[in-house]
């Protein structure tokens, strides 16, 4: 899990100078959660996925559009290095993202592909209940304009027009059964605006996540 962070640690050392203040508010949060995982109590690997309720909200000249949230999902993997009423849990997670709009003609779609990594930081309370919050920096793999016409569906890159990175802060609950089974509730509320356009457009999402942890080593 080292590795993990050494890994986030570089590859935000690359981003461009527009990004320096996020890249230094989630440099200090690695830096600070390096320093207290030496003294975990426990560590846990695990695995988890789950929906994600999502949509991008636009702001233009002429007004803002919001359209409803779209199905999708995510998966991928954790750490939790747990304290005595404390932990802190990285994750790396594949995320689809997006956008549409069911009511125009060719139901319109804008899907993005994300690899996000959180960095949560849980305060454990009465009930097996954890309350939790921290950044997230993700990079855009795949972004694309889907139309569907006719039965088919007509498919355009639109990597080029949106920000490589984004950033967002994550807050929510969660709870966590005796054998390892953690199901949480998430809202990522979008910093950045990913357009590189004239319109200002951010990613909203609402994550519903089972996990379940694979091993734990310590108490």
């Amino acid at each position: 899990m080292a590795a993990l962070f050494v890994f986030m640690s570089e590859l935000i050392l690359f981003l461009p100078e527009a990004q320096m203040n996020h890249r230094k508010v989630f440099l200090t949060v690695i830096f600070v959660a390096a320093l207290q995982i030496v003294q975990a109590q426990s560590i846990g690997l695990g695995a988890k996925g789950g929906l994600s309720l999502t949509s991008l909200t636009t702001e233009s000249p002429l007004g803002s559009s919001s359209p409803g949230l779209w199905p999708r999902y995510h998966l991928g993997m954790f750490a939790d290095f747990r304290f005595t009423k404390f932990s802190i849990q990285p994750e790396i997670l594949y995320s689809r993202q997006g956008s549409k709009d069911a009511d125009a003609t060719g139901k319109p779609r804008v899907n993005l592909e994300y690899v996000s990594m959180p960095v949560l930081f849980k305060w454990h309370i009465p009930g097996r209940l954890n309350l939790q919050a921290g950044p997230q920096f993700s990079v855009l793999a795949r972004a694309a304009l889907e139309v569907e016409s006719s039965g088919a569906v007509a498919s355009s890159d639109l990597k080029d027009n949106l920000h490589q990175f984004d950033w967002a802060m994550c807050a929510g609950i969660g709870w966590e059964a005796p054998f390892g089974l953690l199901v949480d509730a998430r809202y990522n509320l979008p910093i950045t605006n990913i357009s590189k356009g004239s319109d200002t457009v951010h990613n909203h999402v609402i994550q519903l996540s089972a996990a379940y942890r694979i091993f734990k080593f310590g108490k």
